[in-house]
């Protein structure tokens, strides 16, 4: 009898710190308002507390391990994930985590028109794993991207080398402004700058 009430105390003793350790993160996360170029808010966006030093040892530690050729260009961290990484922090953005209780919230960079979608892949650009909830950035060197994981640390990898579906990738840059006359209805001369190839 005493026996049995010691395991009965030890699960709910496990439960509740289980559940101590969710409400934790869920109360110590801030909501915060970024935007995109086109000057949308990015929804479901937080700041978030960091790990601990010896749980980013632990994830440093794991991709190591784990993914032997890749390379870790960061420590492991929680105050931002793939996608605040990719269209935030790459354009010059603080540490945000985009898309913590949904898996669309990066869908307003392409939505809102301040990305277009490419029909291949060029650098510099963002790259949406379509099959799954990440984005990466290109580099100069075809098929090696950039992308956080999760809590895991930003690595440079082989575009299919990663712990995310990776048999769909679409690809966005920036859309180009378009100068000239505000009437389109008039025969006059318009020039896109720059415009990519592949657009």
């Amino acid at each position: 009898m005493g026996k049995a009430v010691i395991v009965m105390s030890k699960k709910k003793t496990i439960f509740l710190l289980v559940l101590c350790s969710i409400l934790n993160n869920a109360l110590s996360q801030t909501a915060v308002t970024i935007y995109t170029p086109k000057g949308s808010v990015v929804p479901d966006t937080y700041l978030r507390p960091e790990l601990s030093s010896s749980q980013i040892e632990a994830a440093n530690n794991y991709v190591a391990t784990n993914y032997p050729n890749a390379t870790r260009l960061t420590d492991a961290s929680s105050t931002y994930n793939c996608h605040g990484y990719a269209w935030h922090i790459t354009e010059g953005g603080s540490n945000v985590w985009i898309g913590y209780y949904t898996s669309t919230a990066e869908d307003i960079y392409w939505n809102d028109g301040s990305y277009m979608e490419i029909c291949s892949q060029q650098y510099p650009a963002k790259v949406s794993y379509a099959f799954d909830n990440h984005s990466a950035v290109t580099t100069s060197t075809t098929d090696i991207f950039r992308s956080k994981w999760g809590d895991y640390p930003v690595m440079q990898h082989e575009k299919t080398y990663v712990p995310y579906n990776s048999s769909s990738l679409k690809y966005y840059i920036k859309t180009p402004s378009i100068s000239g006359p505000d009437n389109f209805c008039t025969s006059d001369t318009y020039s896109i700058p720059n415009l990519p190839a592949g657009a």
